[in-house]
């Protein structure tokens, strides 16, 4: 899936491959390198200063320090990613329109029978959890001319005291 997430985004195959091993490699705990991924002594031979984390990206961020990351390609899939799920299967029902072409192969052009799913609105749940449900919600506006990005990440609680928590705000 992810691989096909870079193919969705023009990413060309070899290159997709390449950067969803090396993303796979750096959340797992081993030191075993994935056919075309990374693992320490990689990151060590192109000089980097880092190590992969060997558990899993606590903000979406990090993954632009996976070897073969380009802010070029992070750019293009940023939205397509998410670390708040904690699950292994997409909701097609949120899913972004870049996540459901991947489902479908990563180049293949969306259908008349997906088409029907469209974009979901901006305050659709990202995922669900035991915990609640979380939010992302994109705010964009211009102020005395200037463009301005809010996002924030929310998870709602069953908790009345303590009714939500703001997983991050950017």
């Amino acid at each position: 899936l992810l691989a096909n997430l870079f193919r969705a985004a023009n990413v060309p195959t070899a290159k997709a491959r390449q950067i969803a091993d090396a993303m796979l490699d750096w959340r797992d705990t081993d030191s075993l390198r994935r056919l075309n991924g990374a693992e320490e002594q990689d990151y060590r031979r192109a000089g980097l200063s880092y190590r992969p984390r060997n558990r899993p990206f606590p903000v979406v961020e990090e993954m632009k320090l996976v070897l073969g990351m380009t802010p070029q390609i992070f750019a293009k899939v940023e939205a397509g990613l998410t670390v708040y799920s904690g699950k292994s299967r997409v909701d097609v029902r949120i899913a972004s329109p870049l996540v459901k072409q991947a489902l479908r192969g990563g180049n293949a052009a969306p259908s008349a029978a997906n088409s029907s799913l469209g974009p979901s609105p901006e305050t659709e749940p990202i995922t669900q959890s035991r915990s609640g449900n979380a939010y992302r919600i994109h705010v964009e506006f211009v102020w005395k001319s200037v463009p301005v990005i809010r996002e924030a990440v929310i998870r709602f609680r069953s908790d009345r005291s303590d009714p939500y928590w703001l997983i991050r705000w950017q």
